[in-house]
């Protein structure tokens, strides 16, 4: 919505869409298969993020004098999905234990998914931030 709101559509990029369609697809699956805490327990993280993220991006909104003071802090939104994405991936492990009551497929669903959403936020961190830095 904020895309379109700042005229921004060049930024509706295969990551955003695959990201999109992809938690609704799990969300889906998780809810209806996998109930339980185990599969409830991302959605914290994600709402932090995205709290953050939405944050960000309204007060962007506010015209260009704003954009560059908040320009320094875009890097560190993008590495705090990253980070989050870890943490996904490390409490979606636990599954993998014998221990542990949750079924395997919670994590088998869930954990390539998070190795693919990594990759992707990482290839726009280095393409965004480090090509950057380069030229500068």
């Amino acid at each position: 919505m904020f895309f379109v709101l700042r005229k921004k559509q060049n930024q509706v990029s295969f990551l955003h869409v695959y990201h999109h369609i992809s938690t609704i697809g799990i969300g889906y699956l998780g809810s209806k298969y996998l109930p339980g805490g185990m599969v409830t327990f991302p959605i914290m993280p994600n709402t932090l993020v995205h709290v953050l993220m939405y944050t960000y991006y309204l007060l962007a909104l506010q015209g260009p004098d704003m954009q560059k003071k908040l320009a320094k802090f875009k890097k560190y939104l993008t590495a705090i999905q990253m980070l989050q994405f870890v943490v996904l991936a490390v409490h979606a492990s636990q599954a993998l234990s014998p221990t542990c009551d949750v079924h395997m497929a919670a994590s088998l669903l869930f954990m390539p998914n998070l190795v693919v959403f990594f990759y992707l936020f990482y290839k726009f961190y280095i393409k965004t931030y480090r090509n950057k830095e380069k030229k500068e």
